[in-house]
């Protein structure tokens, strides 16, 4: 019996591809009977007339075109990007032209792709490749992503390099999602944001010390005598990632703009004093008015993933109905119970991982020992 219905199954296959071939998906859709209406009235909803939600499927040259215009009124939210067509389509090796105007100086002709167990394939144009093989940023491959966590959970062996290249390929998956989401007139974007956003993402973490936060939060203050609760710290990893990302320039001859060097610099360190127009940029890598950014995106996944913390939080989604707003970043109102579980996912990161007293009485031991050395 079973392998009659194997038998009857393949006869129906066969059926199809050869009806296929003749141009019918199925006999019942013959051009007169009934099939044949229904076939009709789904060529006629692909049409501009009644538009039908086909975005799982990757997006032809008209499909795009139709895509920049943002569909008809009939949609129920034109400007927000669809999940589907972030997911779906074929990846664009974004920022491939930015390299012959703002980077001057590339190496390579091509750029690169890494597979990454946490976002998958992560592609990254020359530019951005010449600033991966320097000196400065391998040098992130032996600092620990949790410090003296990874003594108490040893799965957590990631370390600040593969965060910092998970931060620059979420921080073009946000461009590219407000970029969508934009309205008629667009929000005037170049290749000059868009390689500003991912070099901020990829060197944001270039300052930091030994045992990443540990140093920040335990060492110095220690060594030096500061009182954090007093007032901030005269030095910060945000500010020496700044200065170490222009020494990494000027140290391996890498020819950027100095526009673009600036603009680095300042969505590194969050200094908005200078941007007369696109503040959201800031939004995407510290996002400073609200805390939804980036970073916070992929330290949650890469660290809940490699200590074995479960998150049930949708990044993805996030990103995807993402929209700017009066030069802010904003998120659909529907979105608020993802928002909140961002956020419980933080404070669940923080009470059982990042502020474990096993791990927290470790660093400040490792401190006062360095410091009697």
């Amino acid at each position: 019996a079973w392998r009659a219905a194997m038998r009857a199954s393949a006869s129906v296959g066969e059926a199809e591809a050869e009806d296929d071939d003749r141009g019918l998906s199925s006999p019942e859709k013959a051009p007169g009977g009934d099939g044949g209406r229904r076939d009709g009235a789904r060529v006629a909803a692909t049409t501009r007339e009644g538009p039908v939600d086909d975005s799982a499927a990757p997006m032809t040259t008209e499909a795009r075109l139709d895509a920049d215009a943002f569909g008809d009124a009939s949609d129920d939210d034109p400007f927000i990007a669809q999940l589907s067509q972030i997911a779906h389509e074929p990846r664009v090796h974004v920022g491939e032209e930015a390299r012959g105007v703002f980077g001057r100086g590339a190496r390579r002709a091509r750029g690169k792709t890494f597979n990454d167990p946490v976002h998958g394939h992560m592609y990254f144009n020359p530019t951005v490749c010449d600033v991966i093989d320097t000196a400065q940023m391998q040098r992130l491959r032996d600092l620990k992503q949790l410090g003296t966590s990874y003594f108490v959970f040893p799965g957590a062996a990631h370390n600040r390099f593969e965060h910092s290249l998970g931060t620059c390929h979420l921080a073009n998956t946000v461009f590219e999602s407000i970029k969508r989401s934009a309205p008629k007139k667009g929000l005037g974007l170049t290749s000059e944001d868009k390689l500003c956003v991912q070099l901020a993402g990829l060197c944001h973490d270039m300052g930091h010390g030994p045992f990443s936060h540990v140093f920040d939060n335990e060492f110095l203050p220690l060594r030096h005598g500061w009182d954090l609760k007093q007032s901030e710290a005269p030095w910060n990893h945000e500010r020496m990632g700044a200065d170490m990302f222009q020494w990494c320039l000027d140290d391996n001859h890498i020819d950027l703009d100095p526009s673009v060097v600036r603009r680095v610099c300042d969505f590194i360190t969050s200094n908005e004093d200078g941007a007369k127009e696109k503040r959201y940029l800031f939004d995407i890598i510290a996002n400073k008015q609200n805390g939804i950014d980036v970073d916070k995106f992929e330290y949650l996944l890469r660290d809940s993933f490699q200590a074995g913390v479960r998150m049930n939080v949708d990044t993805m989604r996030l990103t995807s109905h993402m929209k700017v707003i009066d030069d802010r970043i904003c998120f659909k109102s529907s979105e608020i119970m993802n928002v909140y579980s961002l956020f419980h996912s933080r404070a669940t990161m923080h009470q059982s991982v990042y502020t474990h007293k096993k791990s927290k009485g470790g660093g400040i031991h490792g401190c006062r020992r360095s410091r009697r050395s």
